[in-house]
């Protein structure tokens, strides 16, 4: 195999289209676009919404029972308190990515532009990355806690 051929098959470098898209093909592409454009930006503020909700709820929790029970915040309250900061910090980033993937479909819908096409696809990507790995890791440590947990 030629170094031209390894370059071309590159995971990093964006594939091109052997073929412009037919108008029937592209009148499909554009309707599922637009289909999951709406949902994106709905998700996106939920999530967002979910997010700031939660570290709002886990602010008032550690801080009533200071108030009302006139305790100083004990280690598990600091840990409540920064585990759910870091899920609010995610959630907030990809509802950002939803958001910024549905502003992009739009434009591309709007201007038939390839760039913002790619754009709304790499905005997906990175969710769906994200996505996942919080999901390795949920369930690595859901594993470990069983493990460690199921008197053994």
């Amino acid at each position: 195999m030629k170094e031209t051929d390894l370059k071309a098959a590159s995971p990093q470098e964006s594939p091109q289209p052997t073929e412009p898209l037919s108008v029937g093909r592209k009148a499909n592409l554009d309707i599922k676009i637009n289909g999951t454009r709406g949902w994106m930006g709905f998700l996106g503020v939920v999530i967002i919404i979910s997010g700031a909700l939660a570290a709002i709820f886990s602010l008032l929790t550690v801080s009533m029972s200071v108030v009302f029970l006139g305790t100083s915040p004990d280690s598990s309250s600091w840990i409540l308190v920064i585990s759910v900061l870091i899920y609010t910090g995610v959630a907030i980033y990809l509802g950002v990515l939803l958001l910024s993937s549905s502003s992009h479909a739009k434009k591309y819908l709007k201007q038939d532009s390839e760039t913002e096409l790619l754009k709304y696809h790499v905005k997906m990507r990175i969710f769906f990355q994200v996505t996942g790995i919080i999901m390795i890791i949920g369930l690595s440590v859901g594993l470990i806690l069983i493990m460690a947990f199921s008197g053994r």
